[in-house]
């Protein structure tokens, strides 16, 4: 999976499907929203500045 950030949106793209929600920075975690969705993800920002959503949910710049 991947995701790019620009202006207030961020593109998610997993299995060759890309899908566009938005995202909010709060202090040391990023909130993501997704149109026709109840509930938002919420990620962590680590040490090194990746995105720790969970256990087995780690995403850092490449």
């Amino acid at each position: 999976m991947t995701m790019t950030f620009n202006g207030g949106a961020v593109d998610v793209t997993a299995m060759g499907r890309t899908v566009r929600g938005t995202y909010a920075v709060s202090g040391k975690e990023v909130t993501i929203s997704f149109d026709g969705q109840q509930s938002a993800k919420v990620f962590r920002v680590d040490e090194q500045g990746c995105l720790v959503g969970g256990p087995d949910e780690t995403y850092c710049k490449s």
